[in-house]
């Protein structure tokens, strides 16, 4: 049976559904002990940046539940921008939206 915990989009800076612009990521690592981390974000439009840096810097909610989402930060050039990951995929928040 899979529990499917309270939806987190709009809570803790998590950005709601219609904020959200999804994003393909390549992962790297994962091999002798590295983290698997992001290492490519691609737009949608296609535009691709490689992904210098990227940590992991807060989960919210639990994955048993079904409702993890882990807010990551990476530097793309000389610019830290913020991931986010759930079980949808991988996301930003979308151009002109604010945090509330």
């Amino acid at each position: 049976m899979v529990y499917r915990g309270k939806d987190l989009a709009g809570t803790c800076g998590i950005p709601r559904h219609e904020e959200r612009t999804y994003v393909k990521v390549e992962l790297g690592g994962g091999q002798n002990g590295q983290i698997v981390r992001p290492v490519v974000l691609t737009w949608p439009d296609g535009r691709s940046w490689r992904i210098a840096s990227a940590r992991p810097v807060i989960s919210y909610g639990r994955e048993r539940f079904g409702n993890l989402v882990t807010r990551w930060e990476a530097t793309i050039g000389r610019s830290t921008k913020v991931l986010w990951h759930d079980r949808g995929g991988w996301f930003v928040r979308a151009k002109g939206t604010r945090r509330q």
